[in-house]
């Protein structure tokens, strides 16, 4: 007897999403104190029951000033491999993104086209039709009606827009995002199946609560058909004097990632620091979902390496004074 029934999923993402950006939010491309930036992150998940998925990025982005107007541009690779189910996915995307400030209103929007490539690779598997009664179990050199070799690749399109400003003590953010703009088709089989919208929202707080400590609420929201989730929590971070080693910060933070049935799905544990130019994050995903009988809480490792270069921009004042 065969029986088949629907599965919802989502797009890849990190827990550690504010050190992804423009995985986030296409106006988060070159949001940040600098000329240029280079990053990037891995995530192996679910070792634990299975055999892993994996998940690699890496990206770069610089500013531009193109008479008096800040604009930015960015390209990041994608590499998923999704464990024991052979499904491979790559993508190219480039980014771009405008910014401009209005009475201390930090205001962005930016633009994403991107290349998607997957492939099914059943390289490890065995199917029901190479099961060999002579021997008593699957024998993967058996020919299977299961032909290996299935590729897609289709061009996609996102858009987002972010407000920022500072106020007092207060550094509030809220973006907003659209993926899949263009509803791309995804089929091996050549069927009518389009990839769906994927709306997000990101908000934020930044709060100074003495010299050099601060703390910053997050919350992620993402809903894409049936396939909801969001991240909420907080992270404290410390402002070291100058010193020889250079550390200039040191954070932590803990978060919680809930599913479409308002089940917690996991405790995520951060700890970060900045070295000189680098940002350095690590994170862990307990399991505390019911799945946790089986990953005994173990859920996904996280690493981030962001390399941020100084800025170069010049601000300029007016100073009054008196005119002889």
């Amino acid at each position: 007897m065969t029986y088949s029934g629907g599965i919802f999923s989502q797009d890849i993402h990190f827990s550690q999403f504010f050190n992804a950006p423009m995985l986030i939010n296409p106006a988060n491309t070159g949001s940040f104190d600098g000329d240029w930036q280079a990053s990037a992150g891995y995530r192996n998940q679910w070792k634990a029951i299975a055999q892993p998925f994996r998940t690699l990025t890496m990206a770069y982005e610089r500013q531009f000033y193109v008479y008096n107007q800040h604009i930015s541009g960015g390209v990041f690779v994608l590499n998923d491999n999704s464990g024991n189910i052979a499904l491979k996915s790559n993508q190219i995307v480039f980014s771009g993104a405008y910014h401009r400030t209005i009475n201390n209103n930090q205001l962005h929007g930016g633009l994403q086209i991107g290349y998607v490539h997957k492939a099914v690779d059943f390289g490890n598997n065995t199917f029901p039709d190479q099961w060999d009664p002579n021997v008593g179990y699957y024998n993967p050199a058996m020919a299977s009606s299961i032909q290996d070799g299935d590729r897609l690749s289709y061009l996609n399109i996102n858009f987002g827009l972010m407000w920022r400003k500072k106020i007092a003590k207060f550094e509030p953010e809220i973006g907003f995002s659209l993926y899949h703009l263009n509803h791309p088709k995804e089929s091996f089989y050549n069927e009518d199946v389009y990839v769906p919208l994927k709306e997000a929202i990101h908000i934020g707080v930044k709060y100074d609560l003495i010299p050099n400590l601060y703390i910053q609420p997050r919350l992620l929201l993402m809903n894409q058909l049936k396939a909801k989730d969001y991240i909420i929590g907080t992270s404290a971070g410390y402002t070291l004097p100058l010193n020889s080693s250079g550390v200039r910060e040191i954070n932590a933070g803990i978060y919680f990632r809930n599913t479409l049935a308002s089940n917690t799905d996991a405790m995520i544990v951060m700890v970060g620091t900045s070295v000189r130019n680098f940002n350095i994050g690590i994170s862990y995903d307990l399991n505390v979902s019911p799945l946790k009988a089986y990953s005994n809480n173990r859920g996904a490792f996280e690493i981030t390496l962001i390399y941020r270069s100084i800025s170069t921009v010049l601000n300029t004042f007016t100073i009054p004074c008196e005119r002889f």
